[in-house]
């Protein structure tokens, strides 16, 4: 992974320096450094994460397009590979804890932040706050993420059954199966994931595509191959259409192993 995007971070940087012209008075947060770098940041051509920087720089809702961009430039350095889309992530964090300061949006967005970033404890401070404060489902995603990074297997299980009391959908599901998956249990993740992907949203293919691609891992680990070609071939077609171009040929996954 690179660590830096000149397209995404240096441009933005540079042009967060540039006077935007505006009716709202000068102490505005929206006019924060941190808020121009979010508004400013390159994104090819992201209709949504462009909706929500104009909506962010005309001061329409611009607590959650804040939060909004933040988390879409997650899932854009997630899906380009560009970790320079998670600086941006962190500067949309910033900015919206000028416009909300303290809020529990702006925690839980800066503790996804710092998890993307390996801050890991710096990320479950935050979520012990958040779960302190409130109980609220991806609260405990985020803790049972930050401990299992840590090695903190039994610790990060108890926060992950707390998100499935309290909501059982794709979030819940994914983690559910990748701890099973840690454990050994193939035929337990394969059951959790394969609800997952049921449990998707059609509005969020990213996340479809990462679950059938998880899918296809755990049925080639079990030596399923057929079903392991399938998932990973519908992972690929989902990331394809994202990225606008037709799938690249992909190798038979029990091939792949069996040259292993």
């Amino acid at each position: 992974m690179r660590t830096m995007s000149a397209a995404a971070l240096l441009a933005a940087l540079l042009l967060s320096n540039a006077c935007t012209r505006t009716t709202r008075p000068p102490d505005s947060p929206v006019q924060s450094r941190a808020c121009q770098v979010a508004i400013a940041a390159a994104a090819g051509d992201d209709k949504d994460i462009a909706r929500f920087q104009a909506d962010l720089r005309d001061g329409r809702a611009p607590g959650r397009a804040a939060e909004q961009l933040g988390y879409r430039f997650i899932s854009k350095a997630r899906l380009t590979n560009d970790a320079g889309f998670y600086t941006i992530a962190e500067q949309a964090a910033v900015c919206l804890d000028a416009i909300q300061p303290g809020d529990a949006a702006t925690l839980l967005l800066r503790g996804h932040v710092l998890h993307q970033l390996h801050r890991f404890r710096d990320a479950e401070a935050i979520a012990r706050r958040l779960v302190t404060m409130r109980e609220f489902v991806l609260d405990f995603g985020l803790l049972g993420d930050v401990l299992m990074e840590q090695g903190r297997l039994s610790e990060a299980a108890t926060a992950y059954q707390k998100m499935i009391d309290l909501k059982p959908f794709y979030q819940s599901y994914t983690r559910a199966a990748h701890l099973r998956w840690l454990k050994g249990d193939l035929d337990g993740a394969i059951e959790m994931m394969n609800a997952a992907v049921k449990a998707a949203s059609p509005r969020d293919p990213e996340s479809i595509a990462w679950a059938y691609s998880r899918l296809a891992t755990y049925e080639l680990q079990r030596g399923r191959f057929a079903e392991a070609e399938r998932n990973d071939g519908c992972g690929a077609s989902i990331r394809a259409g994202l990225r606008g171009r037709p799938p690249r040929p992909r190798p038979h996954p029990a091939r792949t192993e069996q040259a292993g």
